[in-house]
């Protein structure tokens, strides 16, 4: 998925969604993908910086995310999602020994 069409995806599925401040929500994703671009990252991190709250978020679907991209990005978005009452420090915990 080429970067500018991944942005218009998360627009779309963020769509209506605000943040505490009043902007669009999908700023945030596009906002960690920046920082990751910035950081030397190469695209697949960036997208999966757009993608990281779409599984928490929208309605979208593992299967959707996976159909899009590749088995990589899709199963970086599932662990950096958070489940409902998670642990913070086993959520940490989780994304560390990957």
């Amino acid at each position: 998925m080429e970067f500018n069409n991944a942005i218009k995806y998360i627009k779309e599925k963020h769509k209506g969604q605000k943040r505490k401040q009043g902007t669009p929500y999908y700023l945030h994703p596009v906002e960690v993908s920046i920082m990751l671009k910035e950081k030397g990252f190469p695209i697949e991190y960036q997208i999966v910086g757009l993608f990281h709250d779409l599984l928490e978020d929208t309605d979208t679907s593992y299967d959707e995310i996976l159909k899009l991209t590749n088995s990589e990005i899709a199963n970086a978005v599932k662990l950096l999602t958070k489940e409902e009452g998670y642990n913070m420090s086993e959520y940490i915990s989780r994304i560390k020994r990957k």
